[in-house]
């Protein structure tokens, strides 16, 4: 039970830190260029 729900947190996790970094890399080149 213990292990499913660290598992599971685990999982949760790295998909949002996932989703979060491709986003966040791609803001920031997409704005210097295009305020210039």
């Amino acid at each position: 039970s213990i292990h499913l729900g660290e598992y599971l947190t685990a999982t949760f996790s790295a998909d949002r830190s996932s989703n979060r970094a491709p986003r966040r890399p791609i803001t920031i080149p997409g704005g210097p260029p295009l305020a210039t």
